[in-house]
């Protein structure tokens, strides 16, 4: 007796499969462009406004070694935040974004007296 098949048989084609590529392009660093006023008391309490480039994405704002406060972004090219205490002295501003810091820069420095 000859066999015989049962059920259903399916023949698949070739599958073919594309890799694709993605390629993460990340934000572009910020960068301080100007600081205003560029002096305050060392008891702090400055309102200082920042202005730059991509600074939309700020998470913190330090004058040396200390954090700034009560951190706001106006824009992409601009924020305000409150100048912490620091000892007299001249000291580089950063801002830290989720794409980095800024730069040192002869823009970005804040002169406590």
């Amino acid at each position: 007796m000859p066999a015989r098949r049962c059920g259903r048989s399916t023949t698949l084609g070739t599958l073919n499969l594309i890799k694709v590529g993605y390629t993460y392009l990340a934000p572009p660093a910020p960068k301080v462009t100007a600081v205003s006023p560029a002096i305050g008391g060392v008891a702090g309490g400055t309102r200082v406004t920042i202005r730059g480039t991509n600074l939309s994405g700020a998470i913190a704002v330090t004058f040396g070694n200390r954090s700034g406060t009560s951190l706001t972004v106006v824009s992409a090219t601009e924020l305000v935040v409150t100048a912490p205490t620091h000892p007299a002295g001249t000291v580089n501003v950063t801002v830290l974004t989720t794409s980095g810091a800024t730069p040192a820069s002869p823009y970005a420095m804040f002169t406590f007296q």
